[in-house]
């Protein structure tokens, strides 16, 4: 089952949610409270919420990157498998972090694991349709890579550190 196949699922068994809740959602994460009500409500008009169970995988590494998750609770593992001794866990995101930026780089490609660690819920975008709402609105796709952009760069210097933790633990 595919992650957009669980989303239409789950909103489907939910009912159907307001683009007014949904623009409210957007407008109170992190990644949304910066921008205007343009690019609000443009997310809003390709946003779903979905939800998962502590342990469910949201992708494996490898899969076709197809969906942007914007965290409202909950916690999720970034994973990499290690040959021969399992999976390593190399970041733990939370409630107003972005997750899935792969899905708007090709080739559109999960480069890890993640895994839920407790119940979340997120907002979920596709990320064919993002890609096509930038093409189409240029100002407002612009606001919106410069609004991702600080999540890109705090993902890279955690997992900096995490890298010279791992490396001063095996150097031991």
């Amino acid at each position: 089952m595919t992650a957009v196949t669980v989303i239409r699922a789950r909103r489907q068994e939910k009912g159907f949610v307001s683009h007014l809740s949904l623009e409210n959602r957007l407008g109170n994460h992190a990644f949304g409270s910066g921008l205007p009500p343009p690019a609000i409500r443009m997310l809003a008009s390709i946003a779903q919420p979905c939800d998962f169970k502590a342990g469910e995988y949201l992708w494996k590494q490898g899969d076709h990157a197809k969906v942007l998750y914007l965290i409202d609770s909950g916690q999720i593992a970034l994973e990499i498998l290690v040959p021969h001794q399992g999976p390593l866990q190399i970041e733990t995101l939370s409630a107003g972090e972005v997750l899935g930026w792969s899905c708007l780089i090709d080739p559109y490609r999960w480069h890890f694991d993640a895994r839920a660690l407790e119940d979340v819920s997120a907002l979920v975008l596709e990320g064919k349709r993002l890609r096509q709402q930038c093409d189409d609105h240029p100002t407002v796709g612009y606001r919106i890579l410069k609004q991702l952009t600080p999540f890109l760069e705090m993902r890279l210097q955690k997992t900096r550190l995490r890298i010279l933790e791992l490396n001063s633990h095996w150097g031991r």
